[in-house]
């Protein structure tokens, strides 16, 4: 038998979603399996107007490039303070 969720874990689950977290991660955050949020998701984008939809997507790959850089960022603070620590 299927197990049903509420109303409200649901919308949570797509606001997650929407606010840039993976599927998985938000699945496992909320014991959804992720094929049902994959179904939930692809739903609730179907029935978004176009321009809403294409401004979810930029969002979400510019949150994409945020996550990149930082972790470029991250690596270069490491490597400076590595070569500072060199003897010259």
């Amino acid at each position: 038998m299927p197990k049903r969720y509420s109303p409200e874990i649901r919308r949570t689950a797509l606001e997650l979603v929407n606010q840039g977290q993976t599927q998985i991660e938000v699945a496992q955050a909320l014991g959804v399996n992720p094929k049902t949020l994959s179904h939930w998701v692809t739903t609730a984008q179907a029935c978004m107007p176009e321009l809403q939809r294409n401004e979810l997507e930029e969002l979400k790959r510019l949150r994409l490039q945020v996550r990149q850089q930082q972790a470029e960022i991250d690596f270069l603070k490491k490597a400076a303070a590595y070569f500072a620590k060199l003897p010259k």
